[in-house]
């Protein structure tokens, strides 16, 4: 909460540690993860530290394969190409995973 409240108020640094905190910490709520996760990734954007910001993008992927931003968050010109490099890597490597799944499915031995 403390994290978001700085991210409004446009203290991004502070913002990050809170967030980084949080994280640390063990939010429960996977809603809550992927939400401090995305504002961190916004936060060090926002930074111009956009690799880092990238591979928040990244690990929220492998929390929430199905995640989005909106069309207005997507859009923002501070993360637009980090974040849509992120998700074009992160869904490469989603179908890559779930073909590497499907090929050792088909080739296990049948149980009879």
């Amino acid at each position: 909460r403390e994290g978001m409240i700085k991210y409004d108020a446009g203290e991004y640094a502070a913002a990050e540690k809170l967030l980084k905190s949080s994280l640390d910490a063990g939010l429960s709520d996977k809603a809550d993860k992927v939400r401090a996760m995305k504002h961190l990734a916004f936060s060090l954007c926002l930074q111009r530290r956009w690799s880092e910001g990238r591979q928040v993008f990244m690990d929220i992927y492998d929390l929430d394969p199905d995640f989005d931003l909106s069309p207005p968050e997507a859009g923002h010109p501070e993360w637009r190409q980090t974040f849509a490099g992120a998700k074009a890597q992160a869904k490469r490597e989603l179908a890559a995973k779930a073909a590497r799944e499907a090929k050792e499915k088909s080739a296990a031995p049948k149980k009879n």
